[in-house]
Order: C-alpha cells, then sequence, then structure tokens
C-alpha cells in the first residue's frame, strides 16, 4: 500500500529547480465545487461555476510554471467574499498532462490544459492569509473533516509575478465522453451499497463496467446471469429485453441535468420511443410491463416489496423512479418498499449517473488523499491508462456464524460488513453441533451444508435451508443434495430418464422425491421437514438419508461423482 504523505511533505516547496510547481488561480466558489468533484475541468463543464482565470483562456485551464504572468495579478487581489486561491500541483502532474514534460527552463510559463485535471496531483492549497483560510474551513467544509491538511496561508512575498512575456502551450488533455456522469454512478453505488455476500460479485462488476466506459461490460452482466435470477432467464426475450433496458435507461439517466428533470411519465415514453426499433416479441413484451408500472406510478395498483426476485433491472427501473432523490433513496431502510441488495445496487447506478456525482456526498471524502486518488483512478480507467483493479473484497476469519467481509481500494479497507446467519438456520446449525454433527454455513446462499463421506472415496454435499411454507405458523427446512447436473454432457432430461425419476419417487422406503433446482442447474434428492418439531435423530437422519439416495443414484446411473 502507498504510504499518504505527512502534514510536513505536502507542505515543503522543493529547493531542486528542476523540480516543476504548476499553479492555478481560482476562487472560493469554485474551490468548493473543484473539492467535491476530484479534478478541475473547464469552465463549460464545471458545476456551479463563477469567472477565475479559465475566462482568460476561453475556458481552458492555465497552469503557470515558475513566476505568475502579471495579466494574472488582478485575480489574485481583488476583494469580496468570493476571494481568490490558488492550487498548486506537483511536478507528477507532468504524468497526466504529458505535452508539458519539457516544462520549467522559462521564467514563466503557462501551460494552457483543454480537458481534466485530477486532484490526484494536488500539492496544496494556498489562501491570501490565514482569515480567509479559516473563513473557508469554517463555513465551507463544517460538514466533513475534509483534508483541512492541504489549506496554506501565503508566505511573504507569494506568489512572485512575471512582468514579461510568458512561454504559451497549448495542451489537449485526455477528459473522457460521460466522465462526470459515470463518476456519479460509482458513488452512488459505494455510498448505497447494502451488504449482501451475493452482491459483491455484482458490485465490483458494476463498478468496472461503469468506471471502463465499456457497454459491453454492462451487457455482460446479464449474460454471465448476475442480473438474472435463473439460468432459464439469461436467455430469450426477457435477457435481450434487460440487456436492452439497463442500456437505455443508463443513457437516459447521463442525459438529464439531474433528479429535478426525471419524471415518471416521461421515463416511460423514452422507453416506449426506443423500444419502437425493436422486434415484435421484445417491443410487446416492454409495452406489456410499461403498462403495468404505469398503474403503479398512478396508484392504481399496490407496489410489492422490490425483492431480489424475477427481473433485477426492471425493478431497479421501478425504484428508480419512486426514488429519483438521492435523500429519499437514502431512507429505503424505513420503506415498505424493502428492496433486495442486488436491486439496491442497481437502481443506486442508475441514481448516480442521474444525480452526477457532486450532488451526492460520499464516505470517501473524510480522506481527502484517498478520495483524490479514487477519483483519479475512474477516470484513468476511462482512459485507458491503467489495467489495475479498481476495487476489491477479501473476507477476514469467520467469528463463529458470521462472516466478515471488507471492501478495499489500494489496499485500503472503506467499507466493513458483517454477514449474521438466519436465526432458524443457527438454531438448526446448534442442534447438530449437539449432536457432535459438524454443519457449515454458506453466507452468499444461506444455507448450511456439510459433506457425507461414502467407501471407495465417494463423497456427497448435502444442503439444509429454509423453504415455503404452506402456512405462516410453521417453519419449513428443505434437506437436498444434487446429484445429475443439467449442464453436463449427456444429461439431458428425455422422457424415459424422468419417467424412471417418477418411478424411484415412489420406490418403497425412498422416503424423499427426486426434483430440478433450477437454481443450481440440477437434479436433487429432497426432503422437507418442520423445524419445530425436529429433533436431532430426524435432523441427521435426514442429512444421511438424503445424501445416501443421491449417492446411489448417481453410482447407479453414470458412476460420476457429482456432489
Amino acid at each position: 500500500m502507498e504510504e499518504l504523505n505527512t502534514q510536513k511533505e505536502l507542505f515543503d516547496i522543493p529547493s531542486q529547480p528542476s523540480l516543476v510547481t504548476f499553479r492555478f488561480i481560482t476562487n472560493r466558489t469554485n474551490l468548493l465545487t473543484i473539492l467535491d468533484a476530484g479534478y478541475v475541468t473547464t469552465s463549460n463543464r464545471s458545476w456551479r461555476y463563477t469567472d477565475d482565470s479559465r475566462e482568460l483562456y476561453n475556458g481552458s485551464i492555465p497552469l503557470v510554471a515558475g513566476s505568475i504572468p502579471d495579466e494574472l495579478k488582478p485575480l489574485w487581489t481583488m476583494d469580496g467574499p468570493d476571494f481568490p486561491v490558488i492550487l498548486e500541483f506537483s511536478d507528477s502532474l507532468m504524468e497526466w498532462i504529458q505535452g508539458a514534460s519539457d516544462t520549467g527552463q522559462a521564467l514563466s510559463e503557462l501551460v494552457v490544459v483543454n480537458g481534466l485535471i485530477p486532484l490526484k496531483y494536488l500539492k496544496r492549497i494556498v489562501f491570501r492569509n490565514a482569515a480567509e483560510r479559516e473563513d473557508f474551513i469554517v463555513r465551507s467544509i463544517s460538514e466533513k473533516t475534509f483534508g483541512e491538511e492541504y489549506f496554506a496561508t501565503a508566505e511573504a512575498g507569494y506568489p512572485q509575478w512575471y512582468q514579461g512575456e510568458a512561454v504559451v502551450r497549448i495542451i489537449d488533455a485526455e477528459e473522457p465522453v460521460h466522465s462526470i456522469e459515470r463518476l456519479g454512478s460509482v458513488i452512488a453505488m459505494l455510498n448505497f451499497y447494502e451488504f449482501s455476500s451475493s452482491s459483491i460479485e455484482i458490485l465490483i462488476l458494476l463498478v468496472e463496467a461503469v468506471a471502463t466506459g465499456n457497454d459491453e461490460r454492462l451487457d455482460s452482466l446479464c449474460r454471465e446471469n448476475l442480473l438474472m435470477i435463473s439460468a432459464g432467464d439469461a436467455v430469450g426475450v426477457k435477457a435481450k429485453v434487460d440487456r436492452w433496458l439497463l442500456r437505455t435507461v443508463f443513457d437516459y439517466c447521463i442525459k438529464l441535468a439531474g433528479p429535478d428533470a426525471f419524471t415518471q411519465d416521461q421515463l416511460i415514453e423514452v422507453i416506449q420511443k426506443k423500444a419502437e426499433k425493436l422486434d415484435d416479441e421484445a417491443r410487446h413484451h416492454i409495452a406489456n410491463w410499461l403498462r403495468q408500472i404505469s398503474h403503479i406510478f398512478d396508484s392504481e395498483n399496490g407496489v410489492d416489496q422490490l425483492r431480489d426476485e424475477n427481473s433485477l433491472i426492471k425493478r431497479a427501473v421501478v425504484l428508480l423512479a419512486l426514488r429519483s432523490n438521492p435523500i429519499r433513496f437514502g431512507k429505503l431502510a424505513t420503506s415498505s418498499l424493502r428492496p433486495g441488495p442486488r436491486v439496491k445496487l442497481l437502481a443506486a447506478c442508475f441514481l448516480g449517473a442521474l444525480c452526477g456525482h457532486q450532488n451526492l456526498r460520499s464516505f470517501l471524502q473524510q480522506d481527502a488523499k484517498l478520495y483524490f486518488r479514487f477519483i483519479a483512478s475512474v477516470l484513468e480507467r476511462l482512459t485507458g491508462r491503467t489495467q489495475e483493479q479498481l476495487l476489491y473484497t477479501r473476507c477476514p476469519e469467520p467469528e463463529g456464524l458470521v462472516a466478515k467481509y471488507e471492501l478495499l481500494y489500494q489496499g485500503k479497507v472503506i467499507r466493513q460488513w458483517s454477514s449474521e446467519p438466519d436465526p432458524v438456520l443457527a438454531q438448526v446449525y446448534y442442534q447438530a453441533l449437539g449432536a457432535n454433527y459438524q454443519l457449515h454455513y454458506n453466507h452468499e446462499h444461506q444455507c448450511l451444508w456439510t459433506q457425507i463421506d461414502f467407501p471407495g472415496g465417494r463423497k456427497q454435499r448435502v444442503y439444509v435451508a429454509k423453504s415455503q411454507s404452506a402456512t405462516d405458523k410453521d417453519v419449513v427446512l428443505r434437506f437436498y443434495s444434487p446429484c445429475l447436473g443439467l449442464k453436463d454432457k449427456g444429461a439431458k432430461l428425455v422422457k424415459e430418464r424422468l419417467y424412471d425419476l417418477l418411478l424411484r419417487n415412489s420406490s418403497a422406503g425412498m422416503c424423499c422425491r427426486f426434483a430440478i433446482d433450477e437454481s443450481m442447474q440440477a437434479v436433487i434428492v429432497a426432503v422437507d421437514q418442520i423445524q419445530s418439531t425436529m429433533d436431532e435423530k430426524e435432523l441427521i437422519a435426514h442429512l444421511e438419508h438424503v445424501a445416501s439416495r443421491a449417492d446411489s443414484y448417481e453410482r447407479e446411473t453414470s458412476a460420476i461423482d457429482f456432489y
């Protein structure tokens, strides 16, 4: 991990003449925008902008190496509440604006950058006096502990002015299309991320897809079944519509001016109009869905809980339409909508594209240096400068049944979560433990599992999960073990094989049944049990009997140890 600079290193002005300090004159209002953004950009791309030194250079960013040209002196000496400040960048900035690599030979050089400069290279922010520095800190950043170590007071004789003609270089720095809007999606996903072990992978891949600006990466999330509930949903018209809807809604949110410009009716109108270019089947599917959500928006139909079921993308679009304001979105924990973590994560991606990151407050901003580097890394991905992974997760050693997860950036933990087990399954775990039977907890799928050994080195894995009860009074457990992978070669369920499974279900001593589990894409042996009436003997008997029947079927039909 790269060590953070100390305050002394941050404020040191290098004495070596070969090292260059780039200076940019702006003002208090624009400084707020720049710090929130994590970068400086051209005036026409800036949000909440007032005139500064960019006005003298057609909106481009003037960076001064050496003494500052005298023509900029009025900006530094002006009076008023919107007082001037100077941003100093280190010579490392030449990594980004490569055309300035030979800068520093003249007494005054002006590098006019038409593009975008990440604050990753920021050295310090210089105020004219201590009073203006303190005023900015107290009045402008009181809501967050944002990098006060960056703020310095001008030394005597600072800055030095140059009355001659400065050497001017014009550089077109890379400014990727939709960079600002895509940054909003990344920040929103991190801000509103709700822990679920099953959504960790989709978080990482969504951030990567958005940060690289790669539309194909977004589409692949559907093809890889990460935004589908079952493998059967990953093909056909539903998959086609979902992939199309993901791209259409994301682009629609990016092009809007902000959440105030968003309306439910306009969303429906845009989807309806763009769907005209699709084939008849897909267009008919979208028309039916739009009719349903129109009734929801008109309060004709109630909204069911938006769990991680069916189409996550359609549910995320509905959630966005119902909670297009970041403040209301942040209060979903107390809402009757009760979105699943994947639906909420995807809706946050849309929301970030809609709001833009400057309308979102990020927990990353509490560590200014980390925030600036994170923003720069996203911009670098957008320009193809680096292939380093933006985020990654790790799982420290679990504490009993509790699993801990950490989200990291540049080796630093930026979020931590704990995954608690389902209380009913926790009871089953300890019930088995009391009988000296070790079960394991799978937090991703919220189930228990164990591996049972058979003669000849064969093994069989058995799972225990909560099942759907016929009544609200009883909790039902399902014991099951896979015995035939439906994706395996030769595993097609022809009529004869299905008939054989039905015969086996009715055989004496079966005491369980063969079934198809679509989520596992496998034939399983399963049995259900009411949890409240189950004793230790029944628990162990179910585990061993299901495993035995599954292993027996494997040996008879394929000799493959599927478990």
